[in-house]
């Protein structure tokens, strides 16, 4: 275990460490740093080995749904769920289903997920997009999402803002070795009571706070959004390959 303090993504005014598998609190107030030890382990005691769901694409007997034609399409074919997408306004993205419904958990969980990039058109890069802890209220849908890019690139982010937008934990794009843009990528997602934390094959990325109501039933979706640094043609693609949830 590398025993060395990280640093981990946190509002301006407060810092979190991570050391020894353990999360100590930093706070910021009037220029006075306050450091709290936390006494117990941010996993709640869960040990996340109870697999409630996985689908590894080597047929659509869940129900997806697919679609070809127009600017996005998704199928389901030799162990694969490819998306593609020519727009650069619009996403593809789809319900995570079980037995032809929308799956939905209650409580905290681990998500990890797999999927690559292929080629992709020159001047356009893929942005795979995992969506969580989404549920819907009268004023619309809720939920943190992570996008990571075919060009090494990661954000992740929250919907909505309290100004209705999109809010960014980690301020926009960063960049991370840690990202395979040619290669197989495995995200993971880790949801305690009041946060969770992402790594990206094996490294580990960030802890991020949020409102989570453990009794409140939550649905994922799998997603891709096409980005261009100009108005390129063609359309970008990722292929998922695995998708498994433990409580």
């Amino acid at each position: 275990m590398d025993v060395r303090a990280k640093f981990l993504t946190f509002q301006k005014d407060r810092f979190l460490i991570k050391k020894d598998g353990w999360f100590h609190l930093i706070i910021s107030l009037g220029g006075v740093l306050l450091f709290l030890n936390v006494s117990c382990s941010m996993e709640n005691g869960s040990s996340y080995d109870t697999e409630i769901y996985q689908e590894s694409f080597a047929n659509n007997t869940n129900g997806w749904t697919t679609t070809s034609g127009g600017e996005q399409s998704a199928t389901i074919a030799d162990g694969f769920l490819t998306l593609t997408n020519s727009s650069t306004s619009v996403p593809c993205i789809l319900r995570v289903v079980q037995n032809g419904s929308a799956f939905s958990l209650t409580g905290p969980y681990k998500l990890e997920v797999a999927f690559s990039f292929p080629s992709q058109p020159d001047s356009t890069y893929a942005k795979a997009l995992i969506q969580f802890n989404y549920y819907t209220t009268n004023n619309g849908p809720v939920f943190d999402y992570v996008s990571v890019t075919s060009s090494g690139y990661y954000l992740v982010g929250h919907y909505p803002s309290e100004e209705g937008n999109y809010y960014y934990y980690t301020g926009g794009y960063v960049f991370s070795g840690a990202i395979n843009q040619e290669g197989k990528n495995r995200l993971s997602i880790t949801q305690y009571g009041g946060g969770f934390s992402l790594a990206i094959n094996g490294s580990f990325i960030g802890f991020y706070t949020n409102t989570f109501y453990s009794g409140m039933p939550y649905q994922f979706w799998l997603g891709l959004e096409k980005g261009a640094t100009n108005s390129a043609l063609g359309s970008v693609s990722v292929q998922f390959d695995e998708l498994t949830i433990y409580q």
